[in-house]
């Protein structure tokens, strides 16, 4: 998808899907940080559907953010020792990242946004919010 718009529908049909499976699972009444997880990735989606109208963000960075976020909000709310699996992440997001500006899908503007908005609305929403 070359323009931002073009990335609004298939953006909102994911976020439709993440609150699907929230939903289901929260009737279910499976593990709340699953749960969590998934509502904190639907607004995560959710937003940068909203930005996609006016700039085209990067889901690929956005995604391995949302990721990453999950692993630290174990990190600092449970106190589980994760550095290894975070150590892996960071280097498969610049893996990502690298490969998105390699294929010249984006700017570094874009990527770096892509993967904050991921990383701070997961790990945000899982620290403070659910």
């Amino acid at each position: 998808m070359e323009t931002s718009r073009e990335r609004i529908a298939p953006a909102l049909s994911s976020a439709i899907f993440f609150f699907l499976g929230y939903f289901l699972l929260f009737r279910l009444n499976i593990s709340s940080l699953i749960e969590s997880f998934l509502l904190a990735s639907f607004f995560a989606v959710i937003l940068s559907s909203v930005i996609s109208i006016y700039w085209k963000i990067s889901l690929h960075a956005l995604a391995i953010g949302g990721v990453t976020g999950l692993i630290l909000a174990l990190i600092f709310r449970y106190g589980i020792d994760l550095l290894l699996l975070l150590s892996i992440m960071v280097l498969i997001s610049g893996i990502v990242a690298t490969a998105r500006l390699y294929l010249k899908a984006h700017t570094p503007l874009q990527v770096f946004i892509g993967y904050l908005v991921g990383l701070g609305v997961v790990l945000l929403s899982l620290l403070y919010v659910f």
